[in-house]
């Protein structure tokens, strides 16, 4: 059974948070509010937006699910009904005079108040599954759409499209003329990798594209004359830290300076959890993102 983790941002669910990952919860009146404003948000976000090709705002639009009518039905009730609890303290701290009347129109109030609560608290805890949509500030019809799974005491992501990596690949798509198309693939392939929390397999990716850049630039300097075979032959014996030492003149500098990051992805392979190599992942590919950016 995975691991729960305590609830993020309810911003990051739509952004950050990946699929299957469990969030737990306690059944109290903080995690009711919260569960109510994931599904009905009231915030924007910034996001690449697929259909549109760049970066837009997105905001919530209703979906016309009976959940929706049901929710929104609950949500519209109760905050009438606070609204009017606070009316009636108001008149109390207006009319001291008749106090004991109104004292109990009060008490009425906070217990239609508290069935409210309780309605909606026996619905939102109810283990379910429900969909949020958010459209595009710059053309209404175009979508993003997440889905959720509730439990009494958990809730995961455990669906959204477009996919996560989707919204964070076209922004690798300017390096289509530093890599090759096999490597190009593959650092598209880690980040969708990740994105599933499939973080080991990733790793693996981002490794083969460092040695293939080095072997690179090895093969060019063979080619060029400027390495013999035997210099060939020597460099390649090397560990691949210092292998990048040895044609550190030939490389981009933030790979010379950045060149424990191999080591880094070993280990992650052979040793890290894969929570542990998620946590170190957008490091790593910001590594990478550097190391391009120089060629």
């Amino acid at each position: 059974m995975s691991e729960t983790k305590d609830l993020p941002p309810i911003e990051d669910w739509f952004t950050k948070v990946h699929l299957y990952t469990p969030y737990s919860y306690r059944q109290d009146a903080d995690s009711l509010d919260y569960l109510v404003r994931l599904q009905i948000p009231d915030f924007r976000f910034r996001m690449f937006c697929v259909d549109c090709g760049k970066e837009s705002v997105f905001h919530w639009r209703e979906d016309v699910h009976v959940h929706y009518q049901h929710l929104n039905a609950y949500k519209q009730h109760r905050d009438k009904l606070i609204a009017k609890e606070l009316e009636i303290e108001n008149r109390i701290n207006e009319a001291r005079g008749h106090a004991e009347s109104l004292d109990q129109d009060l008490e009425n109030q906070r217990q239609l108040v508290a069935k409210a609560a309780q309605d909606g608290w026996d619905y939102v805890f109810s283990a379910r599954y429900f969909s949020v949509q958010f459209a595009c500030g710059m053309s209404e019809g175009h979508r993003v759409i997440y889905l959720f799974h509730v439990s009494p005491h958990s809730i995961q992501k455990i669906g959204q499209g477009p996919r996560i990596s989707a919204v964070v690949r076209p922004d690798l798509e300017r390096y289509r003329h530093e890599l090759s198309a096999d490597d190009m693939s593959e650092l598209k392939r880690a980040v969708e990798l990740s994105s599933h929390d499939v973080h080991i397999g990733a790793y693996v990716y981002i490794r083969r594209i460092l040695e293939r850049l080095v072997e690179g630039v090895v093969a060019r300097l063979s080619d060029e004359g400027k390495l013999n075979e035997r210099e060939v032959a020597r460099i390649r014996e090397l560990r691949f830290e210092d292998r990048i030492k040895e044609i550190r003149q030939e490389v981009p500098d933030a790979l010379v300076e950045n060149r424990k990051m191999y080591g880094i992805l070993s280990r992650g392979i052979h040793e890290l959890s894969e929570e542990d190599c998620g946590r170190f992942f957008p490091v790593l590919l910001a590594g990478i993102r550097l190391i391009l950016d120089e060629r």
